[in-house]
């Protein structure tokens, strides 16, 4: 008989120091502990309080005729369309090293980007680097360069924030393959976000399809990342149910394996004994 043991996680029980979007839980139990263990996912229940922007999706480079500035949007906010537009002409004002003049108006959840100057020097913004926020804007992850004075979204602008929660156990293995990487994957479960900011949000999983094994089992790290493993700005305390199922932890199972595999070898030997005897004695008849 396997042991089976449920593990309620509430994130405002972490100790001081622990951030709450890699939460390490220490195992003391000694039916579980040091064990070999495959690790459930049952349920998580929170607040959807994740900003649409904040420091994994902020910044793109505006580059003018070669002279570059970093454009850095305010974090830990989910903006509406027209406060969006109206911040980005601010910072684009502000930070121009050429001291052009940019307008910005939202037409059809798109965003259009007009600047004004005299110079005949090309104008870009590049969204290739890291913490970009090229899906907040509509953009692709490369550099985008004005034409006529003008740059337009290429896909609608995403206000809605991260579509989906990746919770992944940091010191856990799997047989998993995570997207074309190809390579073994962390992630306990996917969580999809499916409601609006600082609604409450549920998962359950009632099939054991999500499952992750941890050997030697002492402690469980827990992260809450995004599709990027980018760790996420998470505002609001969290409940998530864990089942803990040891593998292989009854050594009299193991050693009835092992001696009905030994007693199964005895009679398959028994039996090729008496197939032996049989042929020797209708070799000894043939011979009369």
């Amino acid at each position: 008989m396997k042991t089976h043991k449920l593990l309620f996680i509430n994130s405002e029980n972490r100790t001081t120091g622990q951030n709450i979007n890699d939460l390490m839980v220490s195992i003391t139990d000694p039916a579980i502990v040091g064990k070999n263990v495959y690790i459930y996912m049952v349920n998580f229940v929170s607040r959807i309080c994740i900003p649409v922007i904040d420091s994994t999706n902020n910044t793109f480079v505006l580059n003018e005729g070669g002279t570059t500035a970093t454009i850095s949007i305010t974090t830990n906010q989910s903006p509406e369309w027209n406060s969006l537009a109206s911040q980005l002409v601010t910072l684009l004002n502000g930070a121009s090293p050429n001291h052009y003049t940019y307008t910005c108006t939202v037409d059809k959840n798109k965003l259009h980007f007009v600047f004004g100057c005299s110079s005949s020097n090309p104008v870009s913004f590049d969204f290739s680097g890291s913490n970009s926020c090229y899906e907040l804007l509509g953009f692709e992850k490369t550099s985008y360069s004005f034409t006529a004075k003008a740059l337009e979204s290429t896909v609608i602008v995403n206000l809605g924030g991260k579509t989906c929660i990746f919770i992944k156990i940091k010191n856990g293995v799997s047989n998993n393959i995570e997207d074309l990487t190809n390579k073994p994957s962390n992630i306990l479960s996917i969580v999809p976000v499916m409601a609006s900011y600082g609604s409450n949000m549920f998962f359950h999983d009632i099939n054991d399809d999500y499952c992750i094994k941890i050997l030697g089992l002492n402690m469980i790290e827990i992260q809450l990342t995004d599709f990027n493993g980018n760790l996420l700005t998470f505002n609001s305390n969290y409940i998530l149910t864990l089942k803990v199922e040891v593998i292989d932890d009854d050594p009299n199972d193991a050693k009835m394996v092992k001696s009905l595999d030994e007693t199964n070898k005895l009679l398959k030997l028994q039996l090729l004994r008496e197939e032996f005897k049989k042929d020797d004695k209708k070799l000894s008849l043939s011979n009369i």
